[in-house]
């Protein structure tokens, strides 16, 4: 409750701050003078996923090889408005109608409010296209988060503040739980910079949820990430890096970094308490194009994970994954594109905590190749 109670004294006080410009009667705003823009893209990856046959995505137990056709996660139809100090956008996704982003933003002079669905501040993607299709790094087709923003430019430096839904992908750790609180949403930050030549950006997020158990004892999970990106062009000549932490699987910013959930805080029954996971990757992708036509890429990312220890869990839970991808854009024309892919992804060795040390267990490896078809208008 002491959070909350800060969060609303940080809104009040920012209300109060810019009241004299938000003081202005209400006026109607209709359809005239509105600049109205629409563009979008329709992906068809086609492509064959190869896994090992301890691989730690098949279940089988053996080799396996399938094909996929998908629309990528990527397929949308954008509508961009904007009028006096608004704009607004809606991304719908699929032929469901899917709302993959939507966002209205008012720029009241020192800054501008934001509020809609979007990525988080917090999503970092570490590769470049094509997506990822058997493994870590990439977090294409990410649907977003319903968020309230507030961002100021001041000068080469952007400062921005979001306040998000909590997280729906809890899991409840403690055995004895019967109740999960959620009482504060998810709060994250970003600084965007440029130095010299390179665009960078740091970026953190927290949150925090109880575990109630029958007899009313309350468990306190908190997760947070904080990460480093920065892009480097030079011509045709571009590099893309980032590096993170993450606590508990702070899951905002993209995917799971575990399959198996050893990224998951985990319950110490000796001592009842929970203990937390870290997370640690890091990735690094660069771009060339050759001409007008043809686009080099590649990229590698890895990410490693492992829990605290007690007097009763003497020994961490540790997985460990990797991996890497090459790709060529062949832009046929202005609106139509071929992405031929390879990547592979190692999902390493994972070994399971305890009071005795574990042995490791080979996770196997996953390969997936083939191309994404996209035209654009």
């Amino acid at each position: 409750m002491r959070k909350l109670f800060i969060l609303l004294i940080a809104v009040a006080l920012v209300a109060v701050y810019f009241a004299p410009a938000m003081a202005q009667p209400r006026k109607p705003y209709g359809a005239e003078g509105m600049e109205i823009k629409i563009d979008g893209k329709v992906n068809i990856d086609t492509y064959w996923t190869d896994n090992d046959k301890n691989a730690v995505v098949n279940p089988t137990g053996f080799d396996d090889t399938d094909l996929t056709w998908d629309d990528g996660g990527d397929t949308r139809s954008r509508f961009h408005f904007a009028k006096g100090p608004l704009k607004a956008k809606i991304d719908v996704r699929d032929v469901k109608k899917h709302f993959a982003s939507y966002f209205a933003e008012w720029n009241f002079g020192p800054g501008f409010l934001w509020i809609g669905k979007d990525d988080p501040l917090t999503f970092n993607p570490i590769h470049l296209p094509p997506p990822q299709k058997s493994g870590i790094g990439h977090y294409i087709g990410y649907t977003g988060e319903d968020q309230i923003r507030l961002r100021f430019p001041l000068g080469p430096v952007t400062l921005s503040f979001a306040a998000q839904t909590p997280t729906n992908t809890q899991k409840t750790v403690v055995p004895t739980a019967v109740n999960i609180d959620n009482t504060i949403p998810a709060l994250e930050a970003r600084i965007d910079f440029v130095v010299g030549p390179v665009m960078c950006a740091i970026s953190g997020g927290m949150e925090s949820y109880e575990e109630v158990d029958s007899l009313n004892k309350s468990y306190d999970i908190d997760s947070h990430v904080i990460g480093f990106v920065a892009r480097y062009f030079n011509g045709p000549f571009s590099l893309h890096g980032t590096i993170y932490s993450d606590t508990n699987d702070y899951s905002h910013g993209g995917p799971p970094h575990s399959i198996l959930g050893y990224d998951q805080p985990f319950y110490d029954a000796v001592n009842d308490t929970v203990i937390d996971s870290e997370t640690v990757g890091w990735g690094l992708a660069a771009s060339y194009a050759l001409n007008d036509m043809v686009t080099f890429h590649v990229g590698y990312s890895e990410e490693s994970t492992e829990s605290d220890t007690s007097t009763g869990w003497a020994y961490p839970k540790e997985d460990d994954n990797d991996g890497w991808e090459i790709a060529a854009v062949l832009q046929i024309t202005e609106f139509f594109s071929i992405t031929p892919f390879y990547n592979v992804t190692d999902w390493d060795t994972r070994r399971a905590g305890g009071a005795t040390p574990g042995a490791d267990i080979d996770e196997g490896k996953s390969k997936a190749y083939g191309a994404r078809w996209t035209i654009e208008w």
